[in-house]
């Protein structure tokens, strides 16, 4: 083999040049998948690499998923605009197309500024401070008290217009609240099924297959099983001798939660479920590090236990039945545990919630950086979500595996856009939140503002405005005209519906995005263009002879949807 003809030759970019090569894959993307923004919509057709026919999608992340360039350098922009973008669905639920959108614009046009001589950090310094000022304009916008219809609504946009994705999310919500666990799995048939659980779940499965005790789905199940709840390692068999003994003079399965089981324990806990003397099994509790202590004092309040705690200087020896907690049934699979109907001390459980919410309340002034921030919320809010103890599970039917996982994706999207509305609230959706509060900045006070400064005010106002200009022109009209005759009405509530076609209250309508996503969605388009600017070089591979790989390929024809 000639191993210098298979290598692939990295190409060096550097200055404009290499800034205009990211910025020429983002242009190919944002092309491809504008035209399908808001409900109007148009549709892409995307070949199959086979025989199969064509597909036919409206779904601007599909489109963004089947788009691969043959110039390296290229798809690294291309590859930089998807990734990020694709964030936003996964954090809020919505958002990927208008974000690239937003973000293209945002970058084309500070681009420009950079070829005109103006100083990048001033550009950029405009733009910071305008999405400062408009995050203001759009928390004084907002609402937050919000009913199951609109809350619905939300949903149904989210889920690209399907009404029953949307009522069966709004509605699941109500029965467990912001709170609750809500998983989305694949159903056996093709209806939508709903199941409302009264129990706590956390991302944590058996530590051995020995303890499955149902081979069909592969899972262990107990009946008002004892609970230990052990903060450090299980090392010794001399440990959990005591406990084996009191589950077995009781008669009931013991469920072993600590932080790690070593071999020998893991052992003893086989050997007795298998030979029956006790049905026994073995997990970790939720949460990591330090954090995972607290998790242990929760699942204490919520099962009656006594988490035993090295700090304390507590051991099994002296261990007694009232040390151990119980539940109505655990059902645990590889991934995952549930405790249903847990013997929970209601005093106690509101209040480790009441204080984790102050936590939250004060954690952004505490936090050093926003990431840790970011960190320390998710943990905090994670030991919600257990303490909640409400839990609901979603069968998605459909007739085929392609159309099963378009929907297990819609109902995934409007699960977190309906629970981003109740925690902070809902805007004007179809952009016109963003054109309220982009009118309400101060273009006219030029005063120590240089040149460079007013453009990226300028070009941040334009840029975040495009996606409704965008969704306006898929619906056939003139993005102009209709912004003028909303800007006659001053109610910051009244927009264009583009599905409707009108001019009317959008709350009325239906046409609502939470406030997270459309924080979100400008902060990702800043941050992408943030990185664009700084950027002064690329390395990537040379320009091939091969066709782009557009469409789907062998591996994607099986599942023509498989990562929508």
């Amino acid at each position: 083999m000639n191993f210098e003809e298979n290598t692939i030759k990295p190409q060096i970019y550097l200055g404009d040049i290499a800034r205009h090569t990211l910025l020429d894959g983002m242009n190919v993307l944002a092309d491809a998948v504008q035209v399908t923004l808001g409900p109007s919509g148009r549709n892409v057709v995307i070949e199959h690499m086979g025989k199969l026919a064509p597909v036919v999608t409206k779904d601007g992340v599909t489109v963004a998923d089947m788009i691969k360039l043959p110039h390296g350098g290229n798809q690294a922009g291309l590859e930089i605009l998807r990734h990020s973008a694709k964030k936003v669905s996964e954090k809020v639920g919505d958002g990927t197309t208008t974000t690239i959108v937003m973000a293209r614009e945002m970058a084309m046009m500070f681009s420009r500024g950079l070829d005109s001589y103006l100083d990048f950090q001033d550009i950029l310094r405009g733009g910071e401070d305008t999405l400062i000022s408009i995050l203001e304009s759009l928390k004084k916008i907002r609402r937050t008290d919000l009913t199951t219809e609109e809350l619905t609504k939300v949903g149904t946009i989210s889920a690209n217009w399907d009404a029953s994705v949307g009522q069966m999310a709004a509605e699941t919500f109500e029965s467990v609240g912001v709170d609750g666990t809500i998983r989305i799995e694949m159903g056996r048939g093709i209806e939508d099924e709903l199941e409302i659980i009264n129990g706590a779940c956390w991302d944590q499965g058996f530590l051995s297959s020995a303890f499955v005790t149902d081979k069909t789905e592969n899972i262990v199940e107990f009946d008002n099983p004892l609970i230990l709840l052990f903060d450090r390692p299980l090392e010794s068999e001399s440990e959990i001798i005591p406990v084996l003994e009191i589950a077995k003079k009781e008669g009931r399965p013991l469920l072993v939660i600590a932080d790690a089981i070593g071999e020998s324990v893991l052992t003893v806990l086989k050997m007795n479920h298998l030979r029956g003397q006790v049905q026994c099994a073995a997990i970790k509790p939720p949460g990591y590090g330090d954090g995972r202590i607290e998790c242990l004092d929760d699942l204490a309040a919520m099962t009656g236990a006594h988490a035993f705690m090295e700090i304390r200087g507590e051991e099994l020896d002296s261990i007694e039945l009232s040390h151990l907690g119980t539940t109505k049934r655990v059902r645990i699979d590889e991934d995952e545990t549930l405790l249903i109907e847990p013997d929970s001390d209601p005093e106690k459980c509101n209040e480790r919630i009441g204080v984790i919410n102050l936590r939250l309340l004060s954690i952004e002034s505490e936090s050093p950086s926003p990431s840790s921030c970011s960190a320390i919320r998710e943990g905090l809010e994670d030991r919600l979500t257990l303490l909640a103890a409400k839990y609901a599970d979603i069968k998605v039917g459909a007739a085929t595996d392609t159309e099963i996982r378009y929907r297990l994706q819609l109902f995934e999207n409007s699960r977190n856009a309906i629970k981003s509305a109740i925690k902070e609230g809902v805007l004007p959706g179809g952009g016109w939140a963003l054109q309220k509060a982009c009118s309400e900045v101060d273009l006219n006070n030029t005063t120590n503002k240089s040149p460079s400064y007013l453009y990226g005010q300028r070009t941040f106002i334009d840029a975040i405005q495009m996606p409704l200009k965008m969704i306006i022109h898929n619906a056939g009209y003139k993005a102009e005209k209709i912004e003028l005759e909303v800007d006659q009405h001053k109610d910051s509530w009244v927009g264009f519906d583009a599905k409707a076609g009108s001019v009317g209250n959008l709350m009325e309508y239906g046409v609502l995005d939470p406030y997270d996503l459309v924080k979100t969605q400008i902060l990702t388009a800043f941050s992408i263009v943030h990185m664009l600017i700084k950027s002064d070089g690329l390395i990537a591979r040379k320009t091939t002879n091969k066709l782009p790989d557009i469409g789907f390929n062998a591996k994607e024809a099986r599942s023509t949807m498989e990562e929508m």
